[in-house]
């Protein structure tokens, strides 16, 4: 089954204790999200596994929020297990799809109506909207999380063979086809047109900005905790960007950090100064989601120096390091400078330089931005296409002549993105 949709390796990650049953502090539970998804920073996926019989996944209007401040480009399922031990499941003559949704409507299901009663929708949208989410993207993957709410047994049962396969498959095809996306298509050609205006500039070098400011740190408030300042500065003086333990203070997380409290909650006002697009339509719902880990592109750079080499993957890295006012000054060791908090606060004030590296900087995001964020988005608008080609009667080809001639008229190989879509399975 894999096979037929294009997946040769999954990997799952553990949960650093996150289904223990005496529930963390949302403190606790974010701290373990960022060391999570720092350690790991290609998940895309988080699955919440719950048996069906529980009670109602409250903890979950906590935690889904938090995954997004941790790492919005993170997409959050659940999967409900012991399927078998449900009473109306277990007398049904045909459990090859069982549906929880309509079952829910004749018998209430606690961790399954949890999702379903308008009251509780409500409240979990709130929570998320006071997360600063932004409010079309609460809308898309909720929706998303109800389309697939997936009834598991997890014991050798061969009556629930089949149902496992169906919903394995679907789960699997949401997490391939990026369903949180949405269904709307982008308009390619309206991105690179705004990409060389002055405005977008603008408004895309304030945000930079704001990220450097956002991604400093002030050590004065460490003064106590000698370990943490004393590791920063040995690895520092190794030629090593900083220490990631108890908290994240590597060069790289803290502009993860910078990025995600900037660009993935970013403003109505300056998401439509940016693309031109109002946050509240439905292709902005894609637009968000492939900004959300646009990052990736340009801030996955490894924290350590190395002497003499610039290549792609690392130049927002050496402008920042070489930039650096208090950190290439010294060229030996730093520990005869006192007090270490102070200096390492010189050292992390990102922000205060930013200035002076402001084009160097636009450039190279600007660069990933022609090349790989709008790659992504004709990469959504393909998956789009497809499935409007297979439920298509007929002929196809006014489908693609309305996408060339409406959305990306300056694709150059058309012959080969047609032949592309034809070929290709749906999902992948």
């Amino acid at each position: 089954m894999f096979n037929n949709i294009g997946i040769e390796k999954l990997t799952f990650i553990d949960t650093y204790g996150l289904d223990h049953e005496k529930l963390p502090t949302a403190e606790v539970l974010q701290n373990r999200y960022n060391i999570l998804f720092n350690e790991f920073p290609n998940i895309e996926t988080v699955l919440f596994v719950r048996a069906l019989g529980s009670d109602s996944p409250t903890d979950l209007a906590t935690a889904i929020p938090l995954i997004y401040a941790s790492n919005p480009a993170v997409v959050p399922y659940v999967v409900f297990t012991k399927i078998d031990e449900n009473k109306i499941i277990e007398a049904q003559s045909n459990k090859s799809k069982i549906d929880l949704v309509e079952l829910n409507k004749h018998k209430p299901i606690k961790a399954v109506d949890y999702f379903l009663a308008s009251r509780n929708e409500r409240t979990i949208k709130k929570i998320l909207s006071e997360a600063s989410i932004p409010e079309i993207l609460i809308e898309s993957r909720y929706e998303v999380l109800l389309n697939n709410l997936m009834p598991y047994c997890s014991i050798d049962k061969e009556c629930y063979v089949d149902n496992n396969k169906e919903y394995v498959e679907q789960l699997f095809s949401s997490i391939l086809n990026k369903e949180h996306l949405g269904k709307s298509l982008v308009n390619i050609d309206a991105l690179e047109s705004l990409a060389q205006s002055l405005e977008f500039k603008g408004t895309l070098t304030k945000l930079l900005k704001e990220m450097f400011v956002k991604a400093s740190k002030n050590w004065s408030n460490f003064t106590l905790q000698r370990r943490t300042i004393g590791a920063n500065r040995k690895r520092l003086e190794a030629d090593e960007l900083g220490y990631d333990g108890t908290y994240l203070d590597s060069w790289q997380s803290r502009f993860n950090t910078g990025y995600n409290q900037v660009f993935s909650k970013i403003s109505p006002t300056d998401f439509e100064q940016l693309f031109k697009v109002n946050q509240s339509t439905n292709e902005s719902a894609a637009i968000q989601e492939i900004l959300n880990q646009f990052s990736k592109y340009f801030l996955r750079f490894g924290n350590f120096i190395e002497r003499g080499k610039v290549n792609e993957y690392t130049k927002f890295k050496t402008i920042v390091v070489n930039s650096n006012p208090e950190y290439t000054k010294y060229s030996r060791l730093f520990c005869d400078i006192r007090p270490i908090h102070a200096w390492l606060s010189k050292v992390y004030s990102f922000g205060d330089y930013f200035d002076k590296i402001e084009t160097e900087i636009y450039d190279v995001v600007l660069s990933k931005f022609l090349k790989s964020f709008i790659q992504d988005c004709r990469d959504h608008n393909v998956r789009i296409l497809r499935k409007s080609i297979k439920s298509a009667k007929g002929d196809s080809t006014t489908i693609l002549e309305d996408y060339f001639v409406n959305y990306d008229s300056k694709l150059i190989d058309k012959e080969g993105f047609i032949a592309n879509i034809k070929s290709t399975s749906l999902v992948r």
